[in-house]
């Protein structure tokens, strides 16, 4: 588990992890509530909308960055709506991060090994070691949950966050810029540059005037 982070009311938690999925719990019973696909690469952080409450009857948007150099905005409303669609087409919705990961290890055969290292090389993070899933066979994404993939970073998206209003989204990255989107149209509003190193972390002032 890479990322955590509770929902304004409290009621949900949300979590990314290495296998480049986001999960969404009961913070109660701790029951999963959802598993949101889309990403190729390790989730880097993860947050909430500020209006993203259980009892709401909008969107439930939260958005999740990743290694993979964009960052996923989501609408956890949908993941029920996503499953049945799945279950229609014969597809088993359970909890799928080790059988895919499994069934990619038998799969991938000799002509594919020299793209694999290639792939590795690149998103190997050589300061921690992290494993990367840069060679997994894409996962069964849940396309009916993702409401935008945020592209423009060169490298890796390290930080997400809501701007207070709910209007925008900041991303941090590993090109040294930080990035400020539309939630709605899902296109880039600023590129902030500047920096002489990679970002890592970004969050908003609660006034939304600051970063």
């Amino acid at each position: 588990v890479t990322a955590v982070r509770y929902s304004p009311d409290g009621r949900m938690v949300c979590s990314g992890s290495l296998s480049g999925v986001v999960k969404v719990w009961d913070s109660e019973t701790l029951k999963n509530k959802g598993v949101l696909r889309g990403t190729l690469d390790r989730i880097t952080s993860v947050c909430w909308h500020p209006d993203a409450h259980e009892n709401s009857n909008g969107p439930i948007l939260l958005a999740a960055s990743s290694a993979e150099g964009c960052c996923h905005l989501y609408d956890f409303r949908r993941v029920n709506m996503d499953n049945e669609n799945r279950e229609d087409a014969g597809n088993n919705v359970m909890d799928m991060d080790t059988t895919e990961s499994e069934n990619n290890h038998m799969n991938v055969g000799d002509d594919a090994s020299d793209d694999a290292e290639s792939d590795d090389s690149m998103h190997q993070d050589n300061s921690t070691n992290a494993p990367t899933t840069a060679t997994v066979a894409p996962p069964r994404a849940s396309q009916q949950c993702v409401v935008h993939k945020l592209e423009g970073h060169r490298g890796m998206v390290m930080a997400c966050d809501f701007h207070p209003s709910g209007r925008f989204v900041a991303t941090a990255g590993h090109d040294a810029t930080w990035r400020l989107w539309d939630t709605e149209q899902g296109r880039e509003l600023q590129l902030q540059d500047g920096h002489a190193k990679d970002l890592s972390a970004l969050a908003f002032h609660p006034d939304g005037s600051l970063l």
